[in-house]
């Protein structure tokens, strides 16, 4: 099969997903659904549920994000697996995303909490003595992203330039739109690091991503750039979902959870 043909066959995969994708209707019903158990039953009747599909209700916090973790991965492999090769690099470093921050956490030398130990990811990387983590850190696949922050880039930066850096070398105007995407994803980070404390700016802010990553899906539909804004849309999804578990977990009680969730 040819490169064309392939990412025709993806596009179509892609764009049958994206039309089972929750509406914010959909959202909203189902974050209106008070504990956990009743949130994961409605959760695995919508798209969303092959990433909770080996999630008992009964999980604790870190559990919980330990198995959204693999299932991610899977998702990312099976969209990697239809791919023309020359991509499936760039595709399968969206695995990484949901370690990014624990792993910028040990890199900062800070606390290892138990939980880390047990992670079959970051296990390797949970080490108290500072020069023996720096040194298996160094050795990891994301030694550079981890190199890039050490000197003040932002996290989602460093991760999305090195995203980049797994493209086809011969992919320069694939890559022209595609960095647009680095600045339009940090842009909208570095508000949320700002406007943390404003749920309504930060809705806001996320419904304005969604959109860029909806027009650029459309426009560049049976390109590798329709693929990755669809990864993009998903991870949006998948960030909104894993804050509904976690919530409901740390928060049993509806009456008392944050007014700010």
């Amino acid at each position: 099969m040819t490169a064309s043909c392939q990412l025709a066959y993806v596009q179509t995969r892609l764009q049958a997903r994206h039309g089972q994708r929750p509406t914010e209707e959909s959202w909203r019903l189902l974050e209106a659904t008070p504990d956990l158990a009743a949130y994961l039953q409605s959760a695995r009747r919508t798209i969303l549920g092959p990433w909770i599909a080996h999630m008992p209700a009964e999980l604790d916090v870190h559990r919980i994000e330990r198995s959204l973790r693999d299932d991610w991965g899977a998702f990312i492999r099976e969209l990697a697996d239809w791919a023309p090769a020359e991509w499936q690099a760039a595709i399968r470093w969206f695995v990484t995303a949901p370690y990014l921050t624990h792993l910028v956490h040990l890199s900062r030398g800070e606390f290892v909490p138990p939980w880390m130990r047990d992670d079959p990811v970051l296990s390797p990387f949970a080490i108290e003595n500072p020069a023996a983590r720096a040194g298996k850190l160094e050795e990891s696949p994301m030694a550079p992203v981890l190199s890039d922050i050490s000197v003040g880039t932002l996290p989602i930066t460093a991760w999305m330039e090195q995203w980049l850096a797994q493209a086809p070398a011969d992919a320069d105007e694939i890559l022209k739109p595609m960095s647009s995407l680095v600045r339009i994803v940090a842009e909208h980070f570095q508000a949320l690091a700002e406007q943390s404390a404003d749920p309504a700016a930060a809705r806001g802010h996320r419904e304005a991503l969604r959109s860029e990553l909806l027009r650029r899906f459309r426009r560049y539909a049976r390109t590798p750039v329709a693929i990755f804004a669809y990864l993009g849309l998903a991870l949006l999804d998948f960030e909104r979902l894993r804050g509904g578990l976690v919530l409901r977990a740390l928060f049993p009680n509806p009456a008392g959870r944050p007014t700010w969730a």
